[in-house]
């Protein structure tokens, strides 16, 4: 408990084998990282941050919570700023928000400002709760093999990529991610044309994707949607992909919808039905588009936010051998989710075309 203010040339406050802190005031202005604990031996049970509550203000020339083996996060308040915050370019110095080779945070506040990565691991990033706002230059959530986040709310306000890793699962939550390149990418290290195994698996939650330009949603590997809402404003230049994949995209459950200039449709050997629509004119940001059945329920309700050209849509609702109106203009009502509405009313604007769901992936253009 207390009051402790920190003011050093060097690292802030460390514990080489351990740094535990159980609650307090802390405020360090550091010319190296903030918190840190370094023993690099192969003895897991040293080199960790263990903290369990607590209100931190946390500035760093360098990392702001630092652990050669792990970061273990209960509660707090964390403000992190660290090399000068996300308006500054990496440089070789690692300027990292919280760092270690595991890193597992299970409640808590933060936002964090980071010129390097903002949350970074070797091994896995497991978040089990919190809330999140998180700014970087580079990638705000970093993983060499798993990132898992089972509830909370991550929120990705500025990034040049998103959320990177090998495997990547959302299995609750809250999700968001605002980028100028990939918004999610799963890769073994190297971008490249052939499945490397890596893989993005949605089970549940809500995962809201908006990229100005690269790929939305891209794997390495495959992508699995089970459950949930993905909702997908991608690139409106080519040959950026909303969804782009090198193995297998398998939708089974869950509402999926994905716009920009291009995407790949999801994999004929889904479970859930999925149309691909190619418009033969651009849609302008703001522009609604409305699938409706024959007596005019909506099945759904989208609003582009950027240029697009291409639509996938994979709901519940998407029923074989069924014909569907697809309408684009119009108004709608209701509580917008990265464009997209669960709720509301949608006035119609013009009907662009109808399409009959001939197999677990219908494509066509109108």
């Amino acid at each position: 408990s207390g009051t402790l203010e920190v003011t050093a040339v060097g690292t802030g406050i460390k514990g080489k084998d351990y740094l535990k802190i159980y609650d307090g005031n802390i405020t360090v202005n550091s010319g190296g990282d903030a918190l840190k604990s370094d023993n690099d031996s192969l003895v897991s049970s040293l080199g960790y941050v263990d903290i369990e509550n607590g209100t931190f203000s946390l500035v760093s020339a360098n990392d702001g919570i630092s652990a050669s083996n792990l970061v273990r996060i209960s509660a707090g308040t964390f403000n992190i700023v660290t090399g000068g915050g996300s308006a500054i370019t990496p440089g070789l110095e690692s300027t990292k928000g919280i760092k270690a080779k595991s890193i597992a945070v299970s409640g808590g506040t933060f936002t964090i400002n980071s010129s390097d990565n903002s949350i970074d691991a070797d091994n896995d990033i497991v978040i089990n709760n919190g809330t999140f706002t998180l700014y970087s230059a580079d990638k705000p959530l970093d993983c060499d093999s798993t990132i898992i986040i089972n509830n909370g709310d991550v929120n990705i306000a500025k990034a040049e990529k998103g959320i990177s890793g090998h495997h990547i699962t959302f299995n609750g939550g809250k999700v968001t991610v605002v980028s100028k390149n990939d918004c999610i990418k799963a890769t073994l290290g190297t971008d490249q044309t052939t499945d490397d195994g890596s893989s993005v698996n949605v089970t549940g939650g809500t995962v809201l994707l908006s990229t100005d330009k690269g790929d939305a949603l891209d794997s390495n590997g495959s992508i699995t949607v089970s459950s949930g809402l993905l909702a997908i404003q991608g690139s409106q230049t080519s040959p950026d992909d909303a969804i782009s994949y090198r193995s297998t995209c398998l939708i089974s459950g869950g509402t999926v919808v994905a716009a920009g200039a291009t995407s790949l449709a999801p994999s004929a050997t889904s479970t859930q039905n999925s149309v691909s629509i190619r418009f033969s004119s651009i849609l302008a940001p703001g522009t609604v588009v409305n699938i409706q059945d024959a007596s005019g329920v909506s099945l759904l309700t989208y609003k582009v936010t950027k240029y697009a050209y291409s639509i996938v849509i994979s709901v519940p609702a998407l029923a074989t051998a069924t014909t569907y109106d697809v309408y684009t203009g119009g108004t709608t009502t209701g509580t917008s989710l990265n464009g997209y509405y669960s709720d509301g009313v949608y006035t119609p604007g013009t009907k662009r075309g109808s399409f009959t769901v001939s197999g677990k992936v219908t494509s066509v253009t109108m």
